[in-house]
């Protein structure tokens, strides 16, 4: 049991080791490369031996390859065509493991701004191909062309391939051209919070009360009611009672008790321009333009002069309407007494 525990430990020891040290097989990189005559040396490591290689390099057309110093002691032939590099020996040698240096140059015209490897194969002795690869970066073949780089700056130079920290951006709301992409506020300024009030200021600070009231200051409660007042036995005359709610007064309707010869005039439905009608049983007031009367307006909706005929008036049947004729409901108001002296 102890000598396992030991030969367990060594082999996580060992194991732990060959990990660190680990390398991949061959790796390919791109070596010397010159722009302005048009040649890149193509550099090679590797631990196993090598028997053969074929890569694509993007980016440029080949019209030339010439074996480096690799490939000519182990005897291979190297060519190239458009974008393909080969390199093999005839008679079947390897370039041997642990070497270091250059399996090709090339010469190129560039196509693009880069070069890179593609579709990397190596193969060993037995014409396996060499799985554990390393393949390295792309180098640029064409002249640097300064500018900025950035597609989003509104200085992008599409001729540019190596940025130099020129870029320019616009504004936060604005297009390059200093226009406005956003909303402009009341106040005029792009993306700005301004606005306005319910008062038309722009940025004021009127608000509306809980009635929809503009600096109403919900001095109704919003609660909707209609009511009759105090008769006046010496003018016979008594007022109707209104608080309108958060919907806009558009008519009323009521029957009314204890009264004869009863007429209406004036309060907020004569200031309003409505028509307002008033027989013995019936008070009815509207207007035929359609005008209303606002949320939130308290006050003396109509006044009534009649005579007294009973020894006190009550509301019924009320009806009072919105905007859109719908029946809006209504607190009513208890009856009053008409006279002092009940008998």
């Amino acid at each position: 049991m102890f000598l396992n525990k030991i030969n367990k430990a060594f082999l996580c020891l060992t194991l732990a080791l060959c990990s660190f040290v680990y390398s991949q097989d061959v790796s390919i990189n791109f070596g010397a490369v010159d722009i302005e005559a048009g040649t890149m040396d193509i550099a090679m490591t590797n631990t196993v031996e090598v028997s053969g290689f074929q890569f694509d390099v993007t980016g440029v057309t080949l019209s030339g390859a010439t074996g480096g110093d690799l490939s000519n002691a182990a005897g291979f032939t190297v060519s190239a065509g458009a974008n393909t590099v080969i390199g093999f020996s005839f008679s079947g040698t390897s370039i041997p493991a642990g070497s270091d240096g250059l399996i090709a140059s090339l010469t190129f015209t560039a196509d693009a701004d880069d070069a890179c490897f593609e579709t990397v194969t190596f193969s060993d002795p037995a014409g396996g191909a060499i799985a554990d690869l390393a393949i390295g970066d792309c180098v640029m073949v064409s002249e640097p062309v300064l500018g900025c780089t950035d597609m989003d700056a509104c200085n992008y130079d599409e001729a540019a391939n190596q940025d130099d920290g020129s870029c320019t951006y616009a504004e936060e709301n604005f297009d390059c051209d200093g226009n406005c992409t956003v909303e402009v506020d009341c106040s005029g300024v792009c993306g700005g919070m301004a606005m306005l009030d319910c008062a038309g200021v722009c940025d004021g600070s009127s608000v509306e009360d809980d009635c929809g009231v503009c600096d109403g200051g919900n001095t109704t409660g919003c609660t909707a009611s209609i009511s009759l007042g105090s008769y006046d036995e010496a003018t016979m005359m008594m007022d109707v009672l209104v608080s309108v709610g958060p919907d806009a007064l558009a008519g009323f309707q009521f029957n009314i008790s204890g009264l004869s010869g009863v007429t209406a005039f004036g309060g907020i439905a004569g200031d309003a321009g409505w028509t307002v009608s008033a027989s013995d049983e019936v008070v009815l007031g509207f207007d035929l333009q359609g005008s209303t009367i606002a949320p939130g307006t308290s006050g003396v909706l109509t006044t009534l002069m009649a005579t007294a005929t009973d020894a006190e008036s009550c509301m019924s049947a009320v009806v009072m309407s919105d905007a859109d004729g719908t029946a809006v409901e209504y607190q009513v108001g208890d009856c009053v007494p008409l006279c002092d002296d009940v008998d």
